[in-house]
C-alpha cells in the first residue's frame, strides 16, 4: 500500500508513449495512453499524428510523454553474440564509429544482441520537438530495444510494428526488415490485446516501470535525470494543488466559523442592546420605586410619630366610664375593590366604645375640643342599651395635619 502510494506520487497512474516513427517518407508518430491498475496495465486510447513537421505537429502530444525514436535516423543491426562488453558490441556491428557522436542502446537476448545507435544532434531534434510544444519527455529509447520486455508473451514468430517486421525464434528477435505495407495486427498479451501499432509503446512502458534497466546505453544517466526531474515536477504540482486545497479548505472552515460567530455576536449585540435597555428602564423603575418607597417611609414614619401623638392624648383624656371597642385612624370611605383606587377619610380618627355616664361622656368630649391638633369632634351616634351603658360613635376631625 505504501509503495503504491510512493509509486502515484512519484508517478501517476497515466503512461504517454510518443513513437515517433517513419513512414513513406514522412515523420509520423502514434501516441498511447496507458493506465497502470493494481495488477495490469491497460491501454486507454490512441491516436496517431501523420506529421510531425506538420501545422498542428506534436500539439496533441500530451503533457509527458516517453519518446520512443524509430525512424529512418536510427540504424539497428543483430550481432550473433551476448557476451562481448558494450563497446565491443559497438566495434563489432560498426567499424570506425565515432561513439562520441552517437547514442547506443543495446538489447540483449539469449543467444544474439540487439544495437541500435542515432546520432546525438537527431535525438537532440525530437527532444527540441517535444520541449517546444510543451510535452514533457520522461526519457526516451532507440528502435526496437525494448521490444524484448514483450517477446516471451508474444505466441507468434512474426511481429508487425508500424515501420518494421520482426522475426523471433525461441521468443528473442533474429531478424529485423522494414515493413513496406503496414496491416493492422492484434497480439495477446496475458489476456491484454494490443494492437501492433501500440505494441512497441506497450513494451516500453514496461521497461520503464522495471526497477533495472533491460537494456545497455550511454544515455542512462540523462533518462535517470529526465525521470527525476518528470517525478520532482510531478511531486510539486501535487504538493502545490494540495496546499491550494489545504488553504481553501481551512479557508472554508474558517468562513463557516467567522459566519457562524458573527452571526452568535450579532446575537448576542441585539441581546445585549435589548438588556441595556431593559436595564435602563429596571434603573429607571428602581430609582422612581426608591423615590417613592422613601417618601413612603417618611410619610409613614411622620405619620406614625403623629398617631402615637393622638393616641396619647386620647388615651390620657379618657375617663373610666367610657370603654373604646375600636379606633381607626384615617379610615376608608369605600369598599376595597382590586380595580378601583382606595380612598380614605384624612384627617379624621373614627371612634366606637360604650359608655356608662353621659355627663363625664359630653365632658371628654369637650376636653378632647380642647387639644390643638383637634379642629372638630362629633358625636355621630349615641344610642341607649341594656345595664347603663350606651354605644356611641364619634368622628375626630384632625387639624395642622400635613
Amino acid at each position: 500500500m505504501y509503495n503504491r502510494l510512493i509509486s502515484y506520487i512519484k508517478e501517476g497512474s497515466v503512461y504517454n508513449t510518443l513513437e515517433v516513427f517513419s513512414s513513406e517518407g514522412k515523420e509520423k508518430a502514434i501516441l498511447c495512453n496507458f493506465k497502470k491498475l493494481k495488477s495490469a496495465i491497460e491501454l486507454e486510447q490512441s491516436h496517431t499524428i501523420e506529421d510531425i513537421a506538420g501545422p498542428n505537429g506534436l500539439k496533441s502530444g500530451g503533457k509527458d510523454s516517453f519518446l520512443i525514436i524509430n525512424t529512418d535516423h536510427v540504424i539497428t543491426k543483430i550481432v550473433d553474440t551476448t557476451n562481448m562488453n558494450d563497446l565491443s558490441l559497438l566495434n563489432s556491428a560498426f567499424p570506425n564509429l565515432k561513439i562520441d557522436d552517437f547514442y547506443y542502446e543495446i538489447a540483449r537476448n539469449q543467444k544474439q544482441s540487439v544495437i541500435a545507435i542515432c546520432r546525438k544532434k537527431d535525438v537532440g531534434k525530437y527532444l527540441e520537438l517535444f520541449s517546444k510544444n510543451n510535452i514533457e519527455c520522461t526519457g526516451f529509447s532507440l528502435g526496437i530495444s525494448n521490444l524484448n520486455t514483450v517477446t516471451p508473451y508474444l505466441d507468434t514468430n512474426t511481429v508487425r510494428l508500424n515501420n518494421k517486421i520482426v522475426a523471433l525464434e525461441d521468443n528473442s528477435i533474429s531478424n529485423i526488415t522494414p515493413e513496406t505495407n503496414s496491416t493492422s495486427q492484434e497480439y495477446d498479451l496475458n489476456g491484454l490485446t494490443i494492437n501492433n501499432e501500440q505494441l512497441l509503446g506497450f513494451a516500453n512502458v514496461l521497461a520503464y516501470l522495471q526497477a533495472g534497466s533491460i537494456t545497455a546505453s550511454n544515455f542512462d544517466e540523462i533518462n535517470k535525470s529526465l525521470k527525476e526531474e518528470h517525478q520532482h515536477r510531478r511531486i510539486f504540482s501535487l504538493g502545490l494543488k494540495a496546499s491550494l486545497g489545504l488553504i481553501l479548505f481551512i479557508l472554508l472552515i474558517n468562513y463557516i466559523a467567522y459566519s457562524h460567530y458573527f452571526n452568535k455576536n450579532e446575537g448576542l449585540q441585539q441581546t445585549r442592546q435589548v438588556n441595556i435597555q431593559n436595564k435602563q428602564k429596571i434603573l429607571e423603575l428602581d430609582k422612581t420605586v426608591k423615590a417613592k418607597e422613601k417618601m413612603i417611609n417618611d410619610m409613614i414614619s411622620s405619620s406614625s410619630s403623629k398617631v402615637s401623638l393622638y393616641l396619647n392624648d386620647i388615651v390620657n383624656s379618657l375617663p373610666s366610664s367610657v370603654l373604646l371597642n375600636k379606633l381607626i385612624y384615617q379610615p376608608i370611605e369605600k369598599q376595597i375593590r382590586p380595580d378601583k383606587e382606595i380612598l380614605m377619610q384624612k384627617k379624621h380618627i373614627n371612634i366606637e366604645g360604650l359608655s356608662s355616664d353621659s355627663k363625664t361622656f359630653s365632658k371628654w368630649v369637650e376636653k378632647l375640643e380642647d387639644h390643638e391638633w383637634i379642629d372638630n369632634v362629633e358625636i355621630t351616634s349615641y344610642e341607649y342599651s341594656k345595664n347603663k351603658a350606651s354605644l356611641f360613635s364619634i368622628t375626630i376631625t384632625i387639624d395642622h395635619e400635613e
